[in-house]
């Protein structure tokens, strides 16, 4: 009786052990080179633990009250345990891909047209199951299934009753239930203190991965779910609308957040130069800085583009900064063409593209030009076909119109060299100055093995890598971009153009892929890398000297730079002048890491690298600036402000 009583205590304890154990593997710095966690005081992160207990505890206070059989117990359990396992290894994968944790506010970025992608991922996932120990999340099936078969099923045949007493079943599932809900109330109180210790941009935003390092992840997930369903429009306090005047009224007065830094004038001496022309900005699909001017194996990776940055008529930014949330690819968008950060944790064209808001292809329609912008995805993909009206643009052409007959398609997108005869063909058409946005996707990442596209080149480091398919796909966008500007050299509008280049988001490569191209960099050094996009101002035959391209510069930061150049009637002065040489930083609305002149931050970690002689109090009025500013632009976008 006493090793029967014993199978099976310890069958629900090796539950409670095995899925308290996921929770916490996940959130460990070792094995998520793409996520800064927390550093947070003990007293949270046992807080986490006990909101993870609770709610195991609670399902099997309520297995116990409802089963009177073991197969009926066993079932419960077996299937939980695959739940909540294949549950924490997509969260894995999830980190791996996005650098954050999944919210429920994010759901239908999984709508998006692309079952192409969503099966490359999903195969890439597969095959990098013992990267970053994700397989370790599935180990929890294998011990059950193994407890069932060489524990349990014996036990089932000769007794099959779970409880021989039933007062004392329900005596035992009462007290479980009293005491499971007991710790859940005391990790809803301790959340609540937290909440009200910490900054007030956690007390207004769920913060996925805060919160499950604060409360739990089951506790988070289904609170948050809860916030979900019940989610209604945020109304401004008073104080709130006080606050936000002011934000938007001063337009920003000090943008670069130092207590050292004065107030310059943040235009350029260049204002004015480019009125009349054209402008081109080309977004680069995952494009990090680190590509350009990379050679493996005596090979350029990019020789198109190195060509450029070695111009006099082009400034090369290596310091600047994706300015990215979620919406990645879109958020992109959304920051060069407002000038205003994406929340991080929302996809902003699903959620904040209102007519409110001055945009790049508004001013440019007041000047009477023509706003086009052409890419390779269905226009459904993100909605910009929403979207890119409401952001002004007058014609918005995706594979719809490029592609109808999918013929020039890799990895579900339409091909960069498609769409840059399309958009040759679609400029020489139009009779006015023009103001065109172009995206490739070319480059998008998972980087699948192709026939003609991967694997032609050796690079020096091993085949079939993704570090080594990402140089062969990055080599045939710069040859199809090579291949653009020699067509469109011969038009009699190319010197009358201004061409502006910068990446969208990070290449998405892991920390180990990166080794093979670049040895021994430093995890702080691999995020500030990620997070590193480089940008090109490209202007045929004219040079623009003294500009000090060595400051930090982000996306946010293109809106107000074209809108000086061109002589656009900006009333809406976020981010500062590129050209100018007012100091600023870049803030990761995802990650909260944020790019300095001195150093790069993590405001999660509390650290930076290199100092430079920082002090630990001057790099805490870093991080306090940097949050409270992000409160007022989050507060600018969720509520009806610019409605």
């Amino acid at each position: 009786m006493k090793r029967e009583y014993w199978r099976w205590r310890g069958y629900l304890l090796l539950f409670l052990l095995i899925h308290l154990f996921n929770p916490w593997f996940i959130l460990r710095p070792s094995i998520n080179h793409n996520m800064n966690p927390f550093a947070l005081p003990f007293f949270e992160s046992i807080n986490a633990i006990i909101g993870n207990f609770s709610v195991l505890l609670v399902f099997i206070a309520l297995v116990m009250l409802c089963s009177t059989k073991k197969r009926t117990v066993m079932i419960w359990i077996t299937g939980t345990t695959i739940f909540l396992s294949i549950f924490v290894f997509l969260m894995k994968v999830y980190v791996f891909y996005y650098g954050s944790f999944f919210s429920w506010f994010i759901t239908q970025n999984f709508s998006n047209p692309n079952n192409i992608m969503a099966l490359q991922l999903t195969v890439t996932s597969l095959k990098m199951m013992f990267y970053e120990a994700q397989f370790v999340t599935l180990l929890p099936i294998v011990a059950i299934l193994l407890y069932n078969i060489f524990v349990l099923h014996k036990d089932m045949k000769s007794k099959p009753d779970f409880w021989e007493n039933v007062g004392f079943k329900k005596k035992s599932g009462v007290i479980f239930l009293a005491i499971s809900f007991a710790m859940y109330i005391v990790v809803l109180a301790n959340g609540a203190i937290i909440k009200q210790q910490t900054h007030s941009y956690f007390q207004k935003n769920l913060i996925p991965l805060y919160g499950i390092q604060t409360t739990g992840m089951y506790h988070y997930y289904i609170a948050e779910l809860g916030a979900y369903l019940t989610r209604s429009p945020l109304e401004y306090s008073p104080e709130e609308e006080a606050q936000l005047d002011t934000f938007y009224q001063t337009k920003i007065q000090n943008p670069c957040y130092q207590l050292d830094c004065e107030y310059q004038d943040t235009d350029s001496p260049f204002h004015g130069l480019f009125e009349g022309k054209n402008l081109i900005i080309i977004q680069i699909e995952s494009f990090n800085t680190f590509y350009l001017n990379l050679v493996m194996n005596d090979l350029e990776v990019l020789p198109f583009l190195n060509s450029l940055t070695r111009r006099d008529d082009v400034l090369f930014y290596p310091n600047f900064y994706s300015s990215i949330g979620i919406g990645k690819t879109t958020d992109a968008e959304f920051a060069s063409l407002t000038g205003i950060y994406p929340t991080g944790f929302t996809v902003t064209y699903f959620e904040h593209v209102v007519a409110g808001i001055e945009t790049l292809p508004k001013l440019f329609n007041q000047k009477d030009y023509h706003t086009i912008t052409f890419n390779g995805s269905p226009n459904i993909f993100y909605s910009r076909h929403i979207a890119h009206p409401i952001l002004g643009f007058q014609e918005s052409y995706g594979t719809e119109q490029i592609d109808p007959s999918g013929i020039h398609q890799l990895n579900g997108w339409t091909k960069d060299d498609a769409v840059f005869d399309y958009a040759h063909e679609r400029l020489n058409a139009t009779t006015k100055p023009f103001f065109t946005y172009l995206l490739t996707t070319s480059s998008h990442l998972p980087y699948y093995p192709v026939d003609g596209v991967t694997g032609g080149t050796d690079w020096g480091v091993p085949s079939g890598t993704m570090v080594s398919n990402s140089f062969d796909y990055f080599h045939l966008l710069d040859r199809d971009l090579g291949a653009f500007f020699e067509a469109i050299e011969e038009e009699p509008w190319f010197n009358d153009t201004v061409f502006l280049f910068h990446g969208d988001h990070s290449s998405g490569l892991t920390h180990q892929d990166l080794s093979y191209a670049i040895p021994n960099v430093s995890k702080p050094e691999f995020q500030r890398m990620l997070h590193s996009v480089p940008m090109l101002i490209y202007t045929p035959g004219l040079e623009l000297n003294g500009v000090d391209t060595s400051l930090v510069r982000s996306q946010v930061d293109i809106k107000r730079t074209v809108a000086n150049l061109f002589s656009l009637d900006i009333q809406d002065y976020f981010g500062v002048d590129i050209l100018s040489n007012q100091p600023t930083v870049a803030y990761n609305p995802q990650t909260f890491d944020i790019a300095t002149d001195f150093g790069y931050i993590s405001a999660t970690q509390r650290s930076m690298s290199p100092t430079n002689g920082l002090t630990p109090s001057q790099m805490q009025e870093y991080i306090q600036a940097f949050f409270d500013y992000k409160v007022l632009n989050d507060l600018l976008l969720k509520g009806r402000y610019l409605r």
